[in-house]
């Protein structure tokens, strides 16, 4: 029976994060983040890159929130200059507004909105649920499936927790640490931030796509989220930071594994950027963690370091068929070589890990 629904459509979202996870909590359990209003603020609201374009349908009668379509501006770097983006995220449809094309139709009012910000591109990492929506109603172009690792740290322990099906409550810590007469792990401080800051201007000129990297970004995008504690480390040598990782444990696996949120080093470098990996990985498997998870490119020097220790592709361990697709869609005029060979992803780059 086709959809009567009375709707109209709002170009600028007017209402509160309360009511956004509210909408959210329709469709999602409330243990998911998205329900949660004090992370919706901080993912739409406090992101430095600027508040996420929302655009939302309600009732017309009622003014009831029925769905939204939303991007979220990050900035790329892309062959050294900085180019203002999106990403795509938790769009959401509830039940009794769908089969009136509100995917389509927010999504199309909401990149009005977007190329009215000078954003140029959309990017996004759609599930398979949204997937085919993207690439046939949105124009989106699927740049193929990103390279998702895992490196296990203690085989019989993985399944000694499956057979006990242990929850996932694990705490780490990784200290800092002198390795040698050259290497330093320091763990992320205030007084880091001019050594920080130089090294994040020599990574953003490292790839050719890669997420711009700055202070703000770690900040936000790290430090001050909202339900994620995140362990970021970087290795120096002669008073210089040549690589930087950054885990966090999956609070969604029942298995106690890491996600490697970002893993960036300088070219040349790859001596520091293996020796940090190393000493961060050692530690994480003393501290009970099993098995960690990564994104990386072929082309870039991460994946390299990363396959030289031992982290396989996912794919390898289960047998099955991984499905992590890339998306882009170019709003602007302006043309890039996007080819997934081109760009530096890692797993902080969605909005999950």
């Amino acid at each position: 029976m086709k959809n009567k629904k009375e709707y109209y459509i709002e170009d600028t979202y007017t209402g509160t994060a309360e009511e956004l996870a509210a909408l959210f909590a329709t469709g999602y359990s409330e243990a998911y983040d998205i329900c949660n209003p004090s992370f919706l603020k901080w993912q739409y609201f406090d992101n430095p890159n600027g508040n996420a374009v929302i655009v939302s349908t309600r009732d017309k009668i009622t003014n009831e929130l029925g769905g939204v379509y939303v991007v979220n501006p990050v900035d790329l770097m892309i062959d050294g200059q900085r180019v203002k983006a999106a990403l795509s995220l938790n769009t959401f449809i509830r039940e009794d507004f769908r089969g009136l094309g509100l995917f389509t139709k927010t999504a199309q009012k909401c990149y009005e909105q977007t190329l009215k910000r000078n954003i140029d591109i959309v990017i996004g990492f759609p599930n398979n649920n949204s997937y085919h929506g993207f690439i046939k109603k949105l124009s989106f172009a699927d740049m193929g499936n990103i390279n998702y690792l895992i490196k296990p740290l203690n085989l019989l322990g993985v399944l000694k927790n499956s057979l006990l099906k242990n929850n996932n409550t694990l705490q780490i810590n990784i200290p800092e640490k002198q390795l040698s007469q050259h290497f330093i792990i320091k763990k992320y401080n205030e007084k880091l931030t001019p050594k920080i800051t130089t090294f994040f201007d020599a990574v953003n000129n490292t790839h050719q796509f890669t997420t711009a990297r700055d202070l703000n970004y770690l900040k936000w995008r790290y430090i001050n989220h909202p339900s994620n504690d995140y362990h970021i480390h970087f290795i120096e040598k002669d008073d210089t930071i040549y690589a930087m990782t950054i885990f966090a444990i999956d609070p969604k696996n029942s298995q106690p594994s890491a996600n490697l949120a970002d893993f960036c080093a300088l070219n040349n470098h790859k001596q520091a950027a293996s020796v940090l990996l190393s000493y961060t990985s050692k530690t994480l498997k003393k501290n009970g963690v099993l098995f960690i998870k990564s994104f990386a490119q072929p082309q870039t020097i991460e994946y390299q370091i990363l396959k030289k220790q031992r982290f396989l592709k996912k794919e390898k361990l289960s047998r099955e068929t991984v499905f992590s697709p890339f998306i882009y869609r170019n709003l602007s005029q302006n043309q890039y070589d996007v080819s997934l060979d081109n760009w530096h992803i890692v797993m902080g780059d969605c909005d999950v890990a």
